[in-house]
């Protein structure tokens, strides 16, 4: 069994651009064919012995080396510290010593680098260098989506956490101590306090509680689809037991779509005139007009469905469609391109933070309640969303600007 050996090493020019390396060493494996030729002989030539070095030197297993940012070692470090703060394991009072606690640690760190590494395709493992990672929303879009719904939680259960819950997000990029990421539970991202994935979570109850939950889902057609029939089922659900739920979706927009809805919704609205005119006039076939109304919707419904030019647009407007339609649906806010942006999904192995997001992105918030605002002082909408677009405008040019300064 070949054993790993893990080592910590920084280098630091500035703080937040300090690297730590994780170096891999395979053990040397004892040759067995070697062992059993001097087992017979019992003496060995010089030559041979010559032979025998070189090629043990030619064979020796070289040291893989990862790496990571300083400050990311150091988060993930105190979150697997918090996952284990409490267990019996790992207590004080237990015989597991600093040191293995150590290299369990850099194992388990290790280990969860090589994976995020291998989702994005291998670039990671090229130079390092973040290449096709889900990018993370700003740390003050949660503080405003705190300000805002956090009181709901709070006043609603002592059990809740008024902090909110991350549904799409890793060890690396997670801003609350509430997350779940890609892999179900129990898995290598539990030991840093993942609570599974969105749609397989540790617990039945995760998505049962009062709060608010952000979810900010791999831009993929299929996942988008799955995430919106969730968050539909957990709403009706809260809807059903009186709960206080918000739902704050982040995906791109998908402009047809929302031309259809306002079609939709106009054609209603010119419908709704039109049989209240008929209604004055004809009382007794307002049962008729009803049953007209609901056959032209549902025509209506059967022609945008047409209008999805390829499968995966298909299946991206499906998911979009379904949650601004949804009728706990609360706000719907779109952010300009190159007006907003996001946090690197290679953050942890990238000397830059930032990114500016070159397409439309939509934030919907979908409600189990009728007052879905808590934490405005005068629960106005328009201020809302003038925070929510502040905490998401792009930083990236403010980062370019500091890095040439201090060049």
């Amino acid at each position: 069994v070949v054993e790993s050996q893990l080592r910590s090493s920084s280098s630091s020019s500035s703080s937040h651009r300090q690297i730590c390396s994780l170096v891999y060493v395979a053990k040397k494996k004892k040759s067995s064919r070697a062992s059993s030729s001097a087992a017979t002989d019992g003496t060995t030539a010089e030559g041979n012995k010559a032979d025998d070095t070189s090629s043990s030197q030619q064979h020796k297993p070289k040291p893989f080396v990862i790496k990571i940012n300083a400050s990311h070692y150091h988060k993930l470090r105190t979150m697997f510290d918090a996952t284990y703060s409490n267990s019996p394991t790992f207590s004080s009072t237990a015989s597991t010593t600093k040191e293995q606690m150590t290299h369990a640690f850099h194992a388990l760190l290790f280990a969860v680098v090589l994976r995020y590494s291998s989702l994005s395709g291998g670039q990671q493992l090229n130079d390092f260098r973040g290449g096709g990672m889900q990018g993370a929303v700003h740390d003050g879009v949660f503080d405003c989506l705190s300000k805002w719904f956090g009181k709901q939680s709070s006043s609603s259960s002592s059990s809740s956490d008024p902090s909110g819950t991350e549904c799409f997000a890793s060890p690396f990029n997670s801003a609350l101590p509430r997350f779940f990421s890609a892999f179900p539970s129990p898995d290598i991202d539990g030991h840093f306090g993942s609570r599974g994935d969105f749609f397989h979570p540790s617990e039945e109850s995760d998505f049962l509680h009062p709060g608010w939950y952000e979810l900010n889902p791999p831009f993929s057609p299929a996942v988008m689809d799955r995430m919106a029939k969730r968050v539909c089922e957990l709403l009706e659900m809260h809807s059903e037991r009186g709960s206080d739920a918000t739902f704050v979706v982040v995906i791109p927009t998908v402009r047809h779509v929302i031309a259809n809805v306002n079609d939709e919704l106009s054609a209603e609205k010119g419908k709704a005139k039109k049989k209240k005119k008929k209604k004055r006039k004809h009382k007794q076939s307002s049962s008729d007009h009803d049953a007209d109304s609901q056959e032209d919707s549902n025509n209506n419904n059967g022609n945008n469905a047409k209008l999805m030019m390829s499968t995966v647009h298909r299946s991206a407007s499906k998911s979009f469609h379904q949650l601004i339609i949804n009728p706990h649906c609360k706000c719907h806010l779109i952010l300009p391109p190159r007006e907003h942006g996001y946090i690197e999904g290679g953050q942890h192995l990238r000397p830059t933070k930032f990114k500016e997001s070159q397409y439309s992105t939509s934030v919907i918030v979908l409600g189990s309640k009728r007052g879905w605002m808590t934490g405005g002082a005068d629960d106005d909408e328009k201020t809302f969303e003038k925070e929510l677009r502040e905490a998401f405008a792009s930083r990236h040019a403010k980062e370019v600007a500091e890095r040439k300064r201090e060049v």
